[in-house]
């Protein structure tokens, strides 16, 4: 059997079979140099080797085996005044190799049960990632309604939320949310909103209505500080028209290629705010060859390393330099501008971007 397969089998045995065999090279180099060069510490070498791959009672073994030398070469040959300073010596240094091998070994534990808590919780934040993946729009849905999307969380999930849907007599559904903050409780917000709208879509078509049964369905599930910003477009294809209310979402755009680009500004307040609150839906004529254009702040509220943001100026300046770029690429390029501004710095919000062709 070769060495590697010797220790991948027998890790303890070999690592006290190792200690020993230091132990004895140490206490031998100990007794040629004599007392007059201490080599005490070099005994912790195998000390610590024994006790942190093979577990305490190895640690101990060694210990006594490192004192037994310690005192071969270091105690016999000496001359003391009183025959007791002799075992004074030898039980301190014993009881100090004890102490070592003793901490070695409850460090190693405390090692062990640190690792086994950040594997737990890098699979339970890998299940998370795996549930909000399966939160977005399929592929499939996405591509047969002539849309595209990104979506770049800042960590494992992320408080962004959109979603597309199908809806009775051929309108298109398109929702984008907000959650303030970014994380685990970030993400909950927004796995509660996608089941809310699907609750709420089943009541009402209009996107105001949409937003005051998701708001009364929220109020007592969103607490203290936790607000979200929320875009809700109806888009009936056959009627060249879409609806659109926003609950403070800050990022909205219709691209008509003979036009200016207009704004979605927001027809109303963040959802979570205390008190009543009521939003106004807006109507727009569409064409064929319109885009419809939705992002989160994250992008806007990107920072270079200077601290500078990427702001809603860039990105307007961004979406007019790629109007005419197909759903899926001008997602694409607008996304690598915001990330090429931003360098090296980290992101520190989630980023989403939709487009959907009119």
């Amino acid at each position: 059997m070769t060495l590697p397969r010797l220790v991948g089998r027998y890790p303890q045995m070999v690592a006290t079979a190792a200690g020993v065999l230091l132990v004895g090279l140490i206490g031998l180099l100990d007794y040629l140099i004599g007392p007059e060069i201490l080599l005490g510490l070099l005994y912790l070498v195998p000390i610590s080797l024994a006790a942190w791959f093979a577990g305490s009672k190895s640690g101990i073994l060694v210990s006594c085996l490192s004192t037994a030398a310690w005192v071969t070469a270091n105690v016999i040959p000496a001359r003391y005044s009183h025959p007791a300073i002799a075992y004074w010596n030898a039980a301190w240094e014993l009881g100090f190799f004890l102490v070592v091998s003793l901490l070695v070994s409850r460090l190693k534990v405390a090692n062990e049960g640190l690792e086994a808590k950040v594997r737990e919780k890098t699979s339970e934040m890998e299940k998370a990632r795996q549930i909000q993946d399966r939160l977005l729009p399929s592929p499939e849905t996405v591509s047969r309604l002539g849309a595209a999307f990104l979506y770049k969380p800042a960590s494992e999930v992320g408080g962004d939320y959109l979603d597309i849907r199908p809806m009775p007599g051929g309108t298109v559904l398109l929702a984008m949310a907000d959650v303030i903050g970014h994380g685990v409780p970030a993400a909950m917000g927004a796995a509660i909103l996608k089941t809310l709208l699907g609750h709420a879509c089943d009541q009402a078509a209009r996107p105001d209505r949409v937003l005051a049964t998701i708001r009364r369905d929220t109020a007592d599930i969103l607490v203290g500080s936790d607000f979200a910003s929320m875009i809700v477009v109806a888009l009936d294809r056959s009627a060249s028209r879409l609806w659109y209310a926003s609950a403070g979402h800050p990022c909205g755009y219709l691209i008509q290629p003979d036009r200016p680009i207009r704004g979605l500004p927001a027809t109303g307040p963040l959802l979570g705010i205390p008190g009543t609150q009521a939003w106004e839906t807006v109507s727009m004529d569409v064409r064929p060859g319109d885009r419809l254009v939705l992002v989160t702040d994250g992008l806007m509220d990107a920072a270079n390393e200077a601290g500078e943001q990427f702001g809603r100026q860039r990105l307007e300046t961004a979406v007019e330099e790629f109007r005419a770029d197909p759903p899926d690429r001008l997602c694409r390029h607008i996304m690598e501008r915001v990330r090429a501004f931003r360098g090296v710095a980290a992101q520190n919000d989630d980023m989403t971007i939709l487009a959907i062709e009119a």
